[in-house]
């Protein structure tokens, strides 16, 4: 973990934004492989964007941005997708 510095003002500061920046990084860092994860499962399948978002009754749009890691996803939706996928849920998260 991280120790913040001296007690300056624009130090917490500085250490703050640094702490932010850092967890945003984190946040993109884990859409993006869990995204790849799901599409390298929906290849695997032999199955297209359209028919899983169509299967999980999402929008084409919606689908591909959680693909791409542009889109936080809710626990459901992806309870939805590995049921479409017939993946088991721990299978999903094994990066």
């Amino acid at each position: 973990m991280c120790k913040a510095p001296a007690n300056t003002d624009f130090n917490r500061v500085s250490f703050i934004k640094r702490l932010l920046m850092t967890s945003q990084r984190s946040k993109q860092f884990l859409l993006k492989t869990l995204g790849q994860r799901i599409k390298n499962l929906r290849k695997e399948k032999n199955m297209s964007q359209y028919v899983v978002a169509k299967k999980c009754n999402m929008d084409f749009g919606s689908y591909s941005n959680i693909e791409n890691g542009k889109r936080n996803v809710t626990v459901f939706t992806l309870q939805r997708i590995i049921k479409v996928l017939k993946v088991p849920f721990r299978e999903l998260f094994n990066f």
